[in-house]
C-alpha cells in the first residue's frame, strides 16, 4: 500500500502537477496490491517447486534405504532442515503432513491436500501418480525416482528460460522508469518548459492519454517477459 501510494503521488505530480490527481488514482492501489500479491504468490510457488523436488528426492532416498513411506517423509523433513531450509515453506508443509498422517490420514490424501492448497502443478501430478501407484501396488521407489527426474528436468528448463529472460526483464524495468525519469529531469532542469502540459483541458486530456498508453505498454511488457512451462 505504501509503495502504491508513493507511485500515485509521484504520478500525480509528474503527469498532472497537482495533488488533486491522487484522488482519481486511488483505485490504482487496489490493482497494484493485487499485482504485488500475484507476484509474491508466483515467487512462493517457484520456491515451493524447488523445495518440493528436494523433499520427494529425500523421500526417494529413504525408500531406497528400506524405510516406510511415513519414515521416509520424516527423513525428508530432517534433510531439508540440514540444507538450511529450517524455516522453508516445504518444511512446514511436510511437518503438517506428518501430523495429518499421525491423525490417521493416508499419505496420498496428505499430498493431495498440499497440492490443492499450494497450487503447484508438479505437486498435483505427483499426488495423482503416487495415489495410483499405491493403489495398483507398483514400486513406489521407482515411481518417485522417475517423478523426481521429470520435475528436475522441468525446473532446469525453467532456470534456462529465466537466464535467457534476465537481461530482457532488466531492460523492461529500465524502460518502465524512463517516462518518470524524463519528466523528473525536465521538471528539475527546465521548470517552465513543461507548463504547457499542465494547463487547459486539451493538455490534461493529452497527459491522461499518455499515462493510459504507458500503463498499457507496461502491462504488455510484463506479459512478454513472463513465460511459464
Amino acid at each position: 500500500m505504501l509503495e502504491g501510494s508513493g507511485l500515485v503521488l509521484l504520478t500525480a505530480l509528474l503527469f498532472f502537477d497537482t495533488l488533486w490527481a491522487c484522488i482519481p488514482g486511488l483505485p490504482f492501489l487496489w490493482f497494484y496490491v493485487r499485482w504485488k500479491r500475484e507476484e509474491k504468490l508466483r515467487q512462493r510457488q517457484q520456491d515451493l517447486k524447488l523445495q518440493f523436488r528436494e523433499g520427494i528426492r529425500s523421500m526417494s532416498a529413504g525408500l531406497q534405504a528400506g524405510f516406510s513411506v511415513e519414515n521416509a517423509l520424516r527423513e525428508a523433513v530432517r534433510d531439508l532442515r540440514m540444507m538450511e531450509w529450517k524455516e522453508a515453506y516445504m518444511v512446514r508443509e511436510l511437518e503438517e503432513m506428518q501430523h495429518k498422517i499421525e491423525a490417521s490420514q493416508t499419505v496420498e490424501q496428505a499430498f493431495q491436500n498440499f497440492a490443492s492448497r499450494s497450487g503447484v502443478e508438479d505437486a498435483a501430478v505427483f499426488a495423482d501418480i503416487f495415489a495410483a501407484a499405491k493403489r495398483s501396488g507398483q514400486d513406489l521407489t521407482q515411481v518417485i525416482g522417475n517423478t523426481v527426474r521429470t520435475i528436475g528436468e522441468k525446473l532446469e528448463m525453467d532456470r534456462e528460460i529465466a537466464m535467457i529472460l534476465a537481461s530482457r526483464k532488466y531492460e523492461q524495468g529500465i524502460m518502465s522508469l524512463m517516462p518518470f525519469g524524463m519528466l523528473f529531469y525536465l521538471r528539475l532542469t527546465s521548470g517552465g518548459f513543461l507548463d504547457v502540459l499542465y494547463e487547459g483541458l486539451i493538455s490534461r486530456a493529452l497527459m491522461i492519454l499518455c499515462l493510459a498508453m504507458y500503463l498499457a505498454f507496461w502491462r504488455l511488457g510484463k506479459r512478454l517477459v513472463q513465460i511459464e512451462i
